[in-house]
């Protein structure tokens, strides 16, 4: 089963779906270093996304974040992550 797919528009990039965000996410092969494998990959550095979170607009909201390492097909969240996710590992899953 593959975890990761290919952006059709620019084949550097990589897409990956994230339970924790409840969305996908992508990474750039060049700035990161993939080792090839689409159903059990390993990524590093750590992938660090910023976004508008549920709270958006409100006055003093922070951005929320997903920070995370993916090794061997499993997304390691650090603490500094700001969904439910934050702190666990938990394997990948398809698209």
């Amino acid at each position: 089963m593959e975890v990761v797919q290919d952006v059709a528009e620019d084949p550097t990039m990589k897409t990956f779906w994230c339970p924790g965000c409840k969305t996908g996410h992508f990474f750039k092969v060049g700035p990161w270093h993939w080792d090839g494998d689409r159903s059990m990959p390993t990524v590093f550095p750590s992938i660090s996304v910023s976004y508008n979170g549920p709270d958006a607009g409100d006055p003093g909201a922070p951005q929320a974040k997903c920070h995370f390492f993916v090794r061997a097909g499993v997304l390691e969240y650090l603490p500094d992550s700001t969904h439910a996710l934050a702190g666990q590992s938990v394997p990948m899953e398809p698209q």
